[in-house]
């Protein structure tokens, strides 16, 4: 195991190597994300609503990933198939496919691990109103939550690298389904508990720490080995010349 490790970390400087651009606009989107939190923490971490809890949602599930040069994103390679062009070229080589499949996570790791990490502690420095609601150590526990759920979010982003077969109108039906549970989901959270997601979060970080801990951990890591397992049965069923 340790030496696929290592073959796969070796794979990923390849592609890590080659994504400074990536790395620039994910600087770029730390500095601008930073304005608009801080700016709307008053509504983020007091008040809040479904639109600002979307927005974290994206933050943390997406924003990273999607800042990966075009070249290696997941995306239409030709009529009726989705897919990571890079990740296709890696499977005509003689790369055994456990190492395949962990120098994409270590990849989006990369991504998304730091930059959630340095937007939650500068959020915490610029916030007067996060530093108010939740002590340190609450905020640690609040921003492993939301760490985690980063984690579950490359992970299915890595899982997609082998393609979808779908047409570009399913795409569009697909986009809209997800909108409307979002938002409805969010909605009756709301709606239930009387607070926002963000706001719910803090709470569980506050009265629950170590539960919250241990649950948090727990699920990325179970969300890990899912998805690995998700992709490797992914990349036996697709057939790239039908």
């Amino acid at each position: 195991m340790m030496n696929h490790f290592k073959e796969a970390l070796w794979l990923a400087k390849f592609e890590l190597k080659a994504s400074i651009q990536g790395f620039l606009s994910l600087l770029l989107f730390l500095a601008l994300l930073l304005f608009i939190i801080v700016t709307a923490s008053p509504f983020i971490f007091v008040e809040g609503n479904v639109g600002l809890d979307l927005l974290v949602i994206l933050v943390f599930g997406a924003f990273a990933v999607y800042c990966k040069p075009k070249e290696f994103q997941y995306q239409k390679v030709e009529d009726g198939l989705w897919a990571s062009p890079y990740f296709m070229n890696l499977l005509q080589l003689p790369i055994p496919k456990k190492v395949l499949i962990q120098s994409r996570f270590i990849v989006n790791f990369v991504y998304t691990i730091p930059f959630h990490s340095f937007l939650l502690l500068f959020i915490y420095i610029l916030s007067p109103e996060a530093r108010q609601e939740a002590p340190i150590g609450t905020y640690f526990v609040f921003s492993l939550i939301w760490i985690c759920f980063g984690i579950f979010a490359a992970g299915l982003f890595s899982a997609s690298d082998p393609g979808d077969k779908i047409t570009i109108v399913g795409m569009i039906i697909w986009g809209v389904v997800l909108f409307i549970v979002f938002i409805g989901g969010l909605t009756l959270f709301h709606l239930f508990t009387g607070m926002s997601l963000v706001h719910a979060t803090l709470v569980l970080a506050s009265k629950w720490p170590l539960l919250t801990v241990v649950i948090s951990l727990l699920l990325a890591i179970t969300s890990v080995f899912y998805w690995k397992s998700y992709m490797s049965r992914k990349i036996e069923k697709m057939d790239y010349f039908k």
